[in-house]
């Protein structure tokens, strides 16, 4: 499913989603697997209802960057215990390798926590993705 609070309204959220998600989440601990949902867009509406799911991973969650409306510091302050799977900024095809290294530094600087991953699930352009992954690569391989 593609949740977003801008679609799902908290109210459709807390009686269809948290019930749904809980008795998933409930399958696969018992058999000693996890449970991750993609959520992106924006998240604020949903926040305090998403902290209610026994998820363990928030995947595909989309950063200030991108049009998300929740900063890092604050999903990880609003879900303790869940792991974060960020997209990894579009935008950052603007800018030249000292200026992704230099946003790679300030994010990971201000990161509340090591549970956390970067994920490509956005529209790329082919010669950027080329050219900024391995610049990721070459970061997180010294983290």
């Amino acid at each position: 499913d593609n949740v977003t609070g801008d679609i799902t309204e908290p109210r459709m959220f807390e009686k269809c989603c948290v019930p749904f998600y809980n008795r998933q989440a409930r399958l696969l601990h018992d058999v000693g697997k996890l449970l991750a949902i993609h959520l992106d867009g924006r998240m604020r509406p949903l926040k305090d209802l998403i902290a209610c799911v026994d998820v363990d991973v928030v995947e595909s969650f989309t950063l200030p960057e991108m049009g998300g409306d929740l900063s890092i510091e604050e999903a990880f302050a609003a879900w303790p215990g869940k792991a974060v799977v960020a997209n990894i900024a579009a935008c950052l095809c603007q800018l030249d390798r000292a200026g992704i290294l230099e946003w790679l530094e300030a994010f990971f600087a201000r990161l509340p926590s090591r549970n956390f991953m970067f994920e490509l699930s956005e529209n790329f352009p082919p010669a950027e993705l080329r050219r900024v992954l391995p610049i990721f690569a070459e970061f997180m391989s010294q983290q």
